[in-house]
C-alpha cells in the first residue's frame, strides 16, 4: 500500500517547477485554507471534519500545505504556490477573479455558493421599481420642496412594471428566483439562456431577447462568451427599453452604454455592478470612466449580496459544501 506520492506540478507553460511529496489522502482533501475570519470562527461553531488552516494572507507560506481554499480571488502566482491545490470554493457565485484558464489546465476544481441568490434577485427588483418608478427622481426633488407638478397637467409620471414585457437574459439561480419575483406583476416574461428551459417561453438569440421587451435583466455570469455581449448593435435595435444589470457590469460594453444613454436608446439603466472599482489606493473612484449621473439611471455599489444575514448564510454554504465534497471523495 502506498501512502506516500511524490508529485511534479507542471505550470500552463509545460514547466515543471514544484517537486513535493505528501501522504496520500484516501478520504479527500483535508487540509482548508481560509483567511477571512468571521468564516473561521463559524467552522470552529460547528461539527465539520475537514481540518481549517488559518492563513494571514494568500501569501502566507502556509498555502503550500492546503489541498483546498476559500477565496474569491487568487493570482497565478499564487495558485502556483499553493502546490498541493485540488479545489477552490468560492464564497459566492462569481468566478472573474480567477484564470480560469489556467486553473483548468492545472486540474483544479471550482465550486460556488449561491445562497445569497434570493438577495441578488430583490435588488434586480428594487432597482428596476426605482427606476421605473422614478423613486430617486422623486425624492431628490422633494428634498428641494418641488412637488413635480402633481396636481396638472405637466406632472412627472412614472412606469409600471404591470405595463411592460420582461426579458430574462440567464436562467440560472438568480434568474429563476428573480422570475418568481417578477410574476405577481405580469406573466409577459421571456428568457433566453446557453440552453432552453422547461415551462418558460424562450427565444434564441439576445438579439431576439431585445426585440421583443421593453425591460431586459441581465443575470448572466461574466465570460468570454458574455463578456461585451450587450453592445452597440444590441442596444441600439429600438429605442425606449429599459435594462437592469445585477450580473457583471462587463457584459454590458461600457462605451456603448454611455452612447445609449445618451441617443435615447435606453430609457433607463439600472446596476449594481460595475467598470472601476476602489482599492486601497483608491478608494474614492466613479464606477464608470464615463458620468452617467446626467441620465435616468439608478446606481447601487455591488452591494446587491449584502442583506443582513446573507453573509453568514454563504459562509455556511461554502463550509457545508467542503464537508459534502469531503465525504463524496472517499
Amino acid at each position: 500500500m502506498v501512502d506516500i506520492i511524490f508529485i511534479s506540478k507542471q505550470t500552463i507553460n509545460g514547466d515543471f517547477n514544484h517537486l513535493f511529496c505528501y501522504p496520500l489522502n484516501r478520504g479527500g482533501f483535508m487540509k482548508i485554507g481560509i483567511t477571512n475570519k468571521e468564516l473561521i470562527d463559524i467552522y470552529r461553531k460547528r461539527d465539520y471534519s475537514f481540518e481549517v488552516v488559518e492563513l494571514e494572507s494568500f501569501d502566507d507560506d502556509l498555502i503550500s500545505t492546503v489541498d483546498g481554499i476559500v477565496a474569491g480571488r487568487l493570482s497565478n502566482e499564487q495558485i502556483d504556490r499553493a502546490i498541493k491545490l485540488k479545489h477552490i470554493f468560492i464564497p459566492f457565485t462569481g468566478k472573474n477573479g480567477f484564470d480560469l484558464e489556467y486553473v483548468d489546465k492545472l486540474g483544479i476544481e471550482i465550486s460556488t455558493s449561491s445562497a445569497h441568490a434570493k438577495y441578488v434577485a430583490e435588488r434586480a427588483l428594487s432597482l428596476a421599481l426605482s427606476i421605473l418608478g422614478k423613486i430617486t427622481y422623486y425624492d431628490s426633488e422633494l428634498r428641494e420642496n418641488r412637488w413635480g407638478d402633481r396636481n396638472f397637467s405637466t406632472r412627472v409620471s412614472w412606469n409600471s412594471l404591470s405595463n411592460l414585457k420582461v426579458g430574462l437574459y440567464g436562467y440560472g439561480s438568480i434568474g429563476k428566483i428573480l422570475h418568481s419575483y417578477i410574476k405577481p406583476f405580469t406573466e409577459d416574461v421571456v428568457i433566453y439562456s446557453r440552453t432552453f428551459k422547461d415551462h418558460v417561453i424562450n427565444v434564441e438569440s439576445v438579439e431576439e431577447l431585445f426585440d421583443v421587451t421593453d425591460i431586459v435583466f441581465i443575470c448572466v455570469p461574466l465570460n468570454e462568451e458574455t463578456e461585451g455581449s450587450i453592445n452597440r448593435s444590441i442596444l441600439s435595435r429600438n429605442k425606449g427599453r429599459y435594462l437592469v444589470n445585477i450580473a457583471r457590469g462587463k457584459v454590458v460594453d461600457e462605451d456603448s452604454l454611455y452612447e445609449a444613454l445618451r441617443d435615447g436608446f435606453l430609457k433607463g439603466y439600472a446596476s449594481d455592478v460595475w467598470y472601476q472599482y476602489p482599492s486601497r489606493d483608491n478608494p474614492i473612484i466613479s464606477p464608470s470612466k464615463y458620468d452617467l449621473t446626467k441620465f435616468n439611471v439608478v446606481m447601487t455599489p455591488h452591494c446587491g449580496g449584502f442583506a443582513d444575514d446573507s453573509q453568514t448564510l454563504r459562509f455556511v454554504d461554502t463550509l457545508n459544501k467542503i464537508e459534502e465534497y469531503k465525504k463524496n471523495s472517499k
